[in-house]
């Protein structure tokens, strides 16, 4: 039998010096109590979103309540400042609601704060109390796992090397002597298992903390016991050194990368207090159990206390204190910098020495080269690190493609201007094309990642983008000269290869800046120039456009399909699954599913097991042309034209060899004929298709 203690050991109350002023915080918090994990998409349950509040009216008390000796200087006792307050959470429903139940205990209603401030009175005298007892709807951004900025919450996700590291622990002696030593025990377990382990056989070591969660939370909300608290401290232990060994190895820095990229995420956070010079006081990151593993071990932690070699409670939270002993934010120099813990919801705050130095208290400067020293603290190395193939990896590959001429890669290309697009995307940016075919031209759009092209732009991908950064600076500081100021209306910056060359090699790397149509065209001429003799300065022969082009929140109505269907069509709908009744939307936004209102026929026949539902794709964007046949500004819809396609009149489709159900040539002379031949436009006088939004699917 292992011998751990649990962690409950360091959540004492703890004390500490009174006589100095705390300038901001960094918190790390885990989820509550939840489902188990043995499904996937665990929940928190009540007792856990509770756990998180209390934990949030914990840090309230320490930082925010103006009798706490630890209250953060100048931070809103009441009211929530949105300047001051930052939070942020994996797109994981378990964290967001994490972080939401703990920002609700931070800032509680306003009614139990202060009534008046939550309270307003009308013209008439009526006195109006906001939402749920003035309920504080705190920010909390979601981080999505395509975005860079996931890293510092979940390093360990899209990360080979982690994974290949932690499967390398699977393979060593040690590993494989518990193994061996506890198959007994674990086999032991199963007429309270069966239901998620078929046999004896099947439980062993190697499942240790899936066997342990399982029966942990059935232990939490069953009435009567499963297992002893002796059985149940032993899967503990067990657990613990499972994943504590997977999370952590410091002759494999893989491993511990969750570790590393928190590191580099608390060290963002306070560097933003302190250029701020205080103005950013408390940041709240939600993460798990494993990240928590790996920076206990980069931190030299488990050196100072075994325990730190433990799975942490539900609940628990670190956090990174920045204070001085001067009531004014101090220089660099005078600042220092506290880690403390708590295991769970009992007890207080403990300070616990960082990097093996031996002392509770760090100087910033120690505490920065302690943190760089195990911190990974930017994307681009996590790529390196990690050799990811996640999306946003893709901008700093150093193995660019070569076609004849060394450029950029495929998928380089395609992310260029996500990378550095400022602001609102502009309406060429938006995937698929207009409706509309002219013979002899083409219309540009942006490349897409399976285009088999190079950029040739003389210049690699990152010394692009690290340029580019400089030059978006440097432009809307030309923007924003005392004798123009026309910054605010720009709605987008990015890099496109723009123009009208079914060659894209032949369009030129393109600078394009959209403006709101508040911007007068008369002034651009000088603007253009100061900013093409800027771009002059650089190696990669970047042109400029500019135009007027802004996102409108104002889309045209889709005419709803409210004509009678007969009771034929109405059995047809219904044996498809569909519901003859449904409502359509008469708004759409951009990125919303659309698809022709209609089922196909295979074969020209009515029955129901010989119809097809169209395909479905997203509105791009929309776009204002006038022409001289229509010098009115009409507004249009663009989408892929296959979207479109079976909603005219003469779509027809067939059975391949393969019994694959594909598109047959139009009906001839039938709208589809006429608009594959000559486009459709503004010009062009087709009956109309009707579209639907949302896309209907069957209900079975």
């Amino acid at each position: 039998m292992f011998k751990a203690t649990a962690l409950a050991s360091l959540g004492l109350l703890a004390s500490t010096a009174t006589a100095e002023t705390v300038h901001g915080a960094v918190v790390f918090t885990r989820h509550g109590d939840r489902t188990t994990k043995h499904y996937g998409n665990q929940q928190l349950t009540s007792l856990g979103a509770h756990q998180n509040l209390q934990v949030g009216s914990d840090y309230r008390a320490r930082y925010i309540s103006a009798s706490s000796s630890h209250r953060i200087q100048g931070i809103s006792e009441t009211a929530y400042d949105p300047a001051q307050i930052y939070a942020t959470a994996p797109n994981q429903p378990i964290l967001l609601s994490t972080a939401t139940s703990f920002l609700q205990g931070l800032y509680p209603p306003l009614v139990d704060l202060n009534p008046t401030i939550a309270t307003s009175t009308l013209g008439n005298g009526t006195n109006v109390t906001a939402p749920l007892n003035g309920y504080q709807y705190v920010p909390l951004s979601s981080v999505p796992t395509n975005s860079p900025s996931t890293i510092w919450l979940k390093g360990d996700d899209l990360c080979p090397a982690y994974t290949a590291s932690a499967k390398g622990y699977f393979s060593s002696s040690e590993y494989l002597s518990t193994l061996s030593t506890t198959r007994a025990f674990y086999q032991s377990l199963h007429p309270i298992l069966q239901s998620f382990y078929p046999t004896p056989e099947s439980l062993s070591f190697e499942d240790a903390y899936d066997i342990f969660d399982l029966i942990n939370v059935a232990q939490i909300h069953n009435s009567s016991s499963i297992v002893s608290d002796e059985t149940l401290f032993q899967l503990r232990t067990l657990a613990d050194k499972a994943e504590f060994d997977q999370n952590f190895n410091a002759s494999q820095p893989a491993r511990a990368i969750g570790g590393a990229t928190l590191a580099g995420g608390v060290l963002n956070q306070l560097n933003k207090t302190v250029s701020s010079k205080g103005k950013l006081k408390f940041s709240l990151l939600a993460g798990s159990y494993d990240t928590f593993l790996a920076f206990f071990g980069l931190a030299g932690l488990t050196e100072v206390n075994q325990d730190f070699e433990a799975l942490p409670a539900y609940a628990s939270t670190m956090a990174f204190e920045l204070f001085s002993d001067t009531a004014e934010f101090p220089t660099e120099e005078k600042l220092n910098v506290r880690f403390l813990f708590r295991n769970g919801t009992e007890g207080a705050l403990k300070p616990w020495p960082l990097f093996g130095m031996g002392k509770e208290e760090l100087s910033w400067k120690e505490f920065v080269a302690g943190m760089k020293g195990v911190a990974v603290t930017s994307a681009e190395k996590w790529c390196g690190v990690c050799g990811s193939e996640a999306d946003f990896c893709g901008v700093y590959d150093n193995e660019v493609e070569v076609q004849e001429k060394k450029g950029m890669s495929n998928a380089v290309a395609g992310v260029i201007g996500a990378m550095v697009t400022l602001g609102v995307v502009a309406v060429l940016a938006a995937v698929g094309f207009f409706v509309m075919k002219k013979r002899g031209k083409s219309m540009s759009r942006v490349k897409s990642l399976d285009e088999k092209t190079s950029l040739d732009s003389g210049s690699k991908i990152c010394d692009i983008l690290n340029d580019l950064h400089i030059v978006i600076t440097l432009i809307r500081q030309l923007l924003i000269k005392p004798s123009r100021d026309c910054v605010q209306w720009v709605t987008s910056i990015a890099l496109f290869k723009l123009g009208f060359s079914r060659d894209f090699d032949k369009n030129p790397l393109t600078v394009y800046i959209s403006v709101d149509y508040e911007s007068e065209e008369g002034k651009w001429p000088a603007i253009v120039g100061e900013i093409q003799q800027l771009l002059n300065r650089y190696p990669h022969n970047l042109h400029l456009h500019l135009e007027h082009n802004t996102s409108g929140e104002s889309y045209p109505e889709f005419h709803s399909v409210n004509r009678p269907m007969t009771a034929e069509q109405k059995a047809i709908k219904t044996n498809l699954g569909f519901d003859p009744d449904r409502k359509y939307n008469k708004l759409v936004g951009l990125g919303d599913d659309i698809r022709p209102e209609c089922c196909i026929s295979l074969g020209g026949s009515a029955s129901a097991d010989q119809l097809r539902v169209p395909g479905v794709g997203t509105l791009g964007c929309w776009i204002e042309i006038k022409t001289t046949g229509q010098p009115q500004w009409t507004k249009y819809a663009l989408t892929n034209y296959h979207v479109v396609r079976p909603a005219f009149d003469g779509f027809q489709v067939r059975t391949n060899d393969k019994n694959e159900t594909i598109p047959a040539t139009p009906v001839k002379d039938s709208d589809l004929w006429e608009v594959d031949l000559k486009g459709v436009g503004p010009d062009f006088n087709s009956k109309k298709a009707d579209i639907e939004h949302p896309g209907e699917y069957p209900q079975r």
